[in-house]
């Protein structure tokens, strides 16, 4: 599935299949587009499962995840 990946200035990452990002939500303020990327149920992604991010693309238009701290 080709996606589209943007940031927001709290360090939360959204993926959407929409390149304009016009169905992230509101809340996370200015979303700036990154890149655009082949994303694979199959691949292997830190921070996300790649799988359920692909069903919540598909089935509510995006996914998002926030980055985990340094400990």
């Amino acid at each position: 599935m080709l996606i589209h990946v943007f940031s927001d200035l709290k360090s939360r990452y959204a993926f959407t299949a929409d390149p304009t990002g016009s169905n992230l939500p509101d809340e996370g303020g200015l979303w700036q587009h990154r890149k655009t990327m082949e994303l694979r149920d199959t691949d292997k992604r830190i921070g996300m499962d790649s799988k359920q991010a692909i069903q919540a693309i598909q089935t509510e238009g995006y996914s998002s995840s926030r980055p985990r701290s340094a400990t």
